[in-house]
């Protein structure tokens, strides 16, 4: 049974360009990249997930850009099947951080909080190394 244990989170890279009016509807677009590196014959691994919200038709005028790690003890790795269960789990856990960060930062700039929805991530659906995009968003 794959397991994963958070021992530390780390907030890598923030972005962050906001030219718009205040009461202006957005349309976002929002895209997401999601890796997991494993170290120490998979007894350790780290998470890097990216998160950027823009504007849909100018993202000069709207975006943030939000990098978060979590480094992750990991028991029970025997393969990529585990692999995949532990990427849903190091998601789980790490996407709560990048997503609090992002609501922070919207309010900080005078903007309502942007709460951004995690990503319905299943083993069956995870590509270990790929990048997806999530669907566009609305921030009224």
């Amino acid at each position: 049974m794959v397991n994963l244990a958070l021992k530390q989170e780390i907030i890598k890279n923030i972005s962050m360009n906001v030219n718009i009016e205040q009461g202006t509807n957005l349309e976002l677009e929002i895209k997401f990249s999601f890796n997991v590196n494993y170290v120490n014959d998979n007894k350790t691994c780290v998470a890097d997930l990216r998160q950027e919200v823009t504007k849909k038709d100018d993202p000069t005028k709207f975006r943030i850009v939000v990098e978060g790690l979590g480094v992750f003890d990991v028991e029970g790795i025997n393969g990529d099947e585990d692999k995949k269960v532990a990427h849903v789990q190091a998601y789980q856990q790490i996407f709560p951080y990048v997503r609090n960060m992002i609501r922070t930062l919207t309010m900080e700039a005078g903007l309502p909080p942007l709460v951004l929805q995690p990503i319905k991530m299943t083993p069956e659906n995870v590509r270990v190394g790929g990048t997806q995009n999530a669907p566009a968003g609305q921030l009224n």
